[in-house]
């Protein structure tokens, strides 16, 4: 299943330990770890513990140009006791 046509500017599968980006961008792991009990597809998935993150730096292909934009994701949260944020921009 890879899903990458030429729409597709970000493309992690998330169910190996390596969290690499189908299109080529540079994704750093800053604590975040494979979980293989909870998965859909593949080995597992990514466990953030709410103090973890992946992160990628600017592109400009992640600028939205046609105001079309489409962010296709699971998660399954262990509790909603504190506010956490899913998708942050940096403040850009």
């Amino acid at each position: 299943m890879s899903g990458v046509d030429n729409h597709t500017v970000l493309m992690l599968h998330m169910n190996d330990s390596t969290f690499k980006d189908e299109c080529g961008h540079t994704v750093t792991n800053n604590g975040v770890t494979l979980d293989t009990e909870n998965k859909v597809f593949g080995n597992g998935s990514a466990y953030f513990n709410g103090n973890n993150k992946l992160s990628i730096p600017f592109n400009e292909t992640f600028c939205i140009k046609e105001n079309i934009l489409s962010v296709d994701f699971l998660f399954y949260p262990k509790s909603f006791s504190t506010r956490q944020i899913i998708i942050d921009n940096g403040g850009i």
